[in-house]
């Protein structure tokens, strides 16, 4: 599609444009810069049995098997969670004279719930994968970015919210890997900003030798301007228009994460590429769409020429 119209471009000029540029490789922090440490809670299981009315002992048994030792980040927040639940509980069924170390349990699981959160944001392989796919880009069939928005959403107030389950998060969970949205709005906007740049900076050389004082010359600057019209605002201006919505929709959930205090440095340093890079990318938009104004408005080309 952009192919098409430097193609066009370059055959009205009669020369040579700049060949396309392949967006930069997105890139996802370390583990290590991000991972937080969240020791086990040690608890006498034998001493625990005893207790009545405790949904938290079966939790734990689970846990303690070979199985319930190896969990993704999503698996051991929601363990997490539950454990926490259960454990409130399981005080509340007691005898006070046996509620001091179960409440000391509490206490210490509810002052690891963020970094448990924090670990599912950061290092499971469905955020990094929405974050950091370099495959693919946004098209002018803007599908998802609400599936997506509502995902992340649901997994970025986990950690507050009232109730949590298994199908809840793990289906937040497969939307951010099939419908990789932000990676594929990012790898747009670093192709188009790129690109752009390079066709503004080449096209306002070139047309200095276009004077539009000379009648031999305007039937090109009219041809170019039908290029414009066909080829950028009637394909590529759409695409932009969805990477505009895209924005929107994302940006309400992406400014929380990357200002979240329990997300590492690393972390948000990402989340805050998602709005650099779409700076970029309406600057050199706009840039080449006042270029082709100013030099139209100069050659008295009509109006409509710049809407489809």
């Amino acid at each position: 599609m952009y192919k098409n119209y430097t193609l066009r471009l370059s055959a009205v000029l009669g020369v040579e444009l700049p060949d396309t540029v392949s967006p930069d490789i997105l890139t996802y922090p370390n583990f290590s810069e991000m991972r937080q440490d969240i020791p086990m809670l040690t608890i006498n299981v034998r001493e625990f049995a005893r207790l009545s009315h405790c949904p938290a002992i079966q939790l734990i048994g689970e846990r303690n098997t070979a199985l319930g030792k190896v969990q993704t980040p999503s698996v051991r927040f929601v363990y997490e969670f539950k454990l926490l639940q259960a454990l409130k509980v399981c005080a509340d069924n007691q005898p006070e004279e046996k509620k001091p170390p179960i409440q000391a349990w509490i206490k210490l699981k509810q002052s690891q719930l963020g970094g448990v959160w924090a670990n599912m944001m950061q290092l499971s392989p469905e955020i990094r994968r929405q974050l950091s796919h370099n495959a693919g880009y946004i098209n002018a069939d803007n599908l998802h970015v609400g599936d997506v928005a509502q995902a992340l959403a649901i997994l970025a107030n986990a950690q507050s919210a009232k109730h949590v389950t298994s199908e809840v998060i793990e289906t937040a969970m497969r939307v951010l890997t099939v419908y990789p949205v932000i990676a594929h709005q990012q790898r747009s906007q670093l192709f188009l900003t790129a690109n752009l740049k390079q066709l503004t900076d080449t096209l306002s050389e070139l047309t200095i030798d276009l004077p539009c004082e000379s009648a031999r010359h305007k039937p090109n600057v009219s041809y170019l301007a039908n290029v414009f019209r066909q080829q950028f605002i009637a394909h590529i201006q759409p695409i932009g228009a969805n990477l505009n919505q895209n924005h929107y929709a994302l940006s309400e959930i992406l400014e929380k994460l990357a200002h979240h205090p329990e997300l590492s440095p690393a972390f948000k340093q990402k989340i805050q590429r998602f709005f650099s890079t779409f700076d970029a990318y309406k600057h050199e938009m706009q840039r080449h769409i006042a270029f082709w104004q100013t030099q139209l408005k100069a050659c008295d080309i009509p109006t409509q020429y710049l809407t489809q």
